[in-house]
């Protein structure tokens, strides 16, 4: 499970190019997807093009964990 810090610090790594971004399933040509909470406790990604939502998967948080640790 990814929290919402992690996927912060990641868009860090993003934007100073350490990272590549975390596009969007459906058709990465939307681009980025964004955070947001889905609960209190459970962080999910949405593609602001197509609106599609996206649960980080255990492949999708260590790649992330593995540019952050």
């Amino acid at each position: 499970m990814l929290t919402f810090q992690e996927i912060h610090a990641y868009k860090k790594l993003v934007e100073s190019g350490k990272a590549e971004p975390l596009l969007c399933p459906i058709n990465p040509e939307d681009g980025e997807i964004i955070p947001s909470w889905e609960s209190a406790d459970e962080v999910i990604l949405i593609c602001l093009i197509c609106n599609s939502k996206v649960v980080p998967g255990i492949n999708m948080a260590k790649k992330v964990k593995e540019k952050l640790y």
